[in-house]
């Protein structure tokens, strides 16, 4: 018995996997790194292991920016995506917390002063949080872009394009510590950004060089060793060419479907001679033909017996191609983390939905913190300047910019079903949440500074006027599936 099972043992491991065989060799299993032992079944990867910044040097880095910007600027899901994408990372409130209550309304007075259009932007155009924004939009596109700080308080934004390695051989840089315009210590902390302007008929010149500590940076950073931003666009960008050339291509077909209208068919007449001729009824020696033209009124055809007319239909665009292209933005969509739901709402119902939101939610958690850090330096930055001028006057109970506490609360997403605030008030009674929590995470802002002021005025005139107000709302009656599917059978 032990050989007989010995033998079909070895017997299975001939045409099966040999969990046994840890030596690395070929079709084992255990000792080697399968995605790059089995060459048999996938390409293996070329090209040499490299610092990122020299894998996507200049020139590739422009190429990008070139796809990126045409894609996003004619193609309207990928324009949508970015657009999705802002509504839920760029969008904040500023709340000061302090713990003084008039230096608390002092700042927030302040911010609120700083961030209109001529007193934030340089060029006089863009509020604080219409600049956000737009930076966000620049870093999906170009992979990051550059907050200049300028010495009135205001704030130029420097596009990524514009910072690159100079080729003026006169600037003298060393050639092992740049890295797209970036020049580093050996360490490779930023010391410095080469800086260009744009030239009126195109192209970059060379204007000056910015010390890291006159600008803050904002961009995709993914690897340690990386000096410049790379969008997750790029992963996507072929898939959303594709799609927006396959659309026009689609419609060309289509319209040339339409050019070849109708046929009509007749019983022929054969000869005595065995050839198949036409019916020529006119007696004029040729055989009739039909001349119809399609206009824009009923059209009646009056045809004799045994003669036919029928539409060309080619089925254009195919039911396979409309499929496939809905899969080809889907995937596209993942690189910016978003659901294919919420880019077509009917692909699922409303828990579906519901769980797509909230799943999307935690993948843009991380993009917010860039954008909160963003708002966080601009801000400190800006305070320093304030209280240096006077502008900001600093209580005695503040003796750094460390006291002066703050936060900039991201936007919320507002209830999508009546059970949903039914579920935050028994969470608010069972003490899972707070009112606070919960206003920062419907509205996005607290629930301390802009809701009890208010409710406090409104109690004042409901007592005023002696004003009798109910505010208890229904209880909320919830239907089983099998209830409903009971009623319907009924029906």
């Amino acid at each position: 018995m032990p050989n007989l099972i010995t033998r079909t043992f070895q017997r299975a491991t001939s045409f099966a996997v040999d969990w046994n065989n840890i030596d690395g060799s070929a079709g084992s299993v255990g000792g080697g790194v399968d995605a790059v032992g089995q060459t048999q079944k996938r390409r293996n990867p070329s090209g040499k292991v490299r610092h990122l910044d020299d894998e996507v040097k200049d020139k590739t880095r422009k190429g990008i920016t070139l796809s990126a910007r045409n894609v996003t600027r004619n193609f309207e899901t990928a324009a949508w995506a970015i657009r999705k994408h802002l509504d839920f990372v760029s969008r904040f409130t500023f709340n000061a917390k302090t713990g003084n209550d008039s230096f608390d309304k002092e700042i927030e007075s302040f911010v609120r002063w700083w961030g209109r259009p001529e007193n934030f932007d340089v060029t006089g155009r863009h509020s604080l949080l219409k600049t956000i924004r737009m930076a966000e939009g620049s870093r999906c596109i170009d992979g990051d872009i550059f907050a200049l700080k300028i010495s009135s308080g205001r704030i130029q934004m420097i596009e990524g394009d514009r910072v690159i390695t100079p080729t003026d051989p006169k600037l003298k840089f060393n050639d092992d510590l740049i890295f797209n315009g970036v020049e580093t210590t050996v360490s490779g902390r930023p010391k410095r950004y080469a800086l260009h302007a744009r030239k009126r008929n195109g192209g970059l010149e060379f204007s000056r060089w910015v010390p890291r500590r006159n600008l803050f940076v904002h961009g995709f950073f993914d690897r340690f060793d990386q000096q410049r931003g790379l969008s997750p666009l790029v992963a996507s960008l072929n898939r959303f060419q594709d799609v927006y050339e396959n659309f026009d291509y689609a419609l060309a077909r289509s319209k040339v479907a339409q050019l070849f209208g109708l046929v009509i068919t007749r019983d022929a007449v054969e000869n005595g001679f065995g050839t198949v001729t036409g019916t020529d009824t006119d007696a004029d020696g040729v055989d009739d033909k039909f001349d119809v033209k399609l206009g824009t009124r009923p059209m009646v055809l009056d045809l004799d017996p045994g003669e036919g007319a029928e539409f060309l239909e080619n089925k254009t665009p195919a039911v396979e191609f409309q499929q496939f292209t809905d899969t080809m933005i889907a995937v596209a969509l993942k690189s910016l983390d978003i659901p294919i739901s919420f880019f077509d709402e009917t692909k699922g119902n409303f828990y579906g939905n519901k769980s797509a939101v909230t799943l999307y939610l935690q993948s843009a958690r991380d993009k917010r913190d860039d954008v909160q850090e963003l708002l966080r330096k601009l801000t400190i930055w800006r305070l320093r300047l304030a209280i240096e001028d006077g502008d900001v006057v600093l209580p005695r109970t503040i003796t750094s910019m460390e006291d002066i506490a703050f936060e900039w609360i991201p936007a919320g997403i507002p209830w999508f079903d009546p059970r949903d605030v039914r579920g935050d008030v028994d969470a608010i009674k069972a003490g899972l949440k707070t009112r606070e929590q919960v206003r920062r995470d419907r509205f996005g802002d607290s629930w301390m500074e802009d809701v009890v002021p208010v409710l406090e005025a409104e109690q004042r005139v409901i007592e005023e006027r002696g004003l009798r107000l109910t505010m208890e709302a229904p209880p909320i009656q919830v239907v089983s599936t099998e209830e409903l599917e009971l009623e319907t059978e009924s029906r």
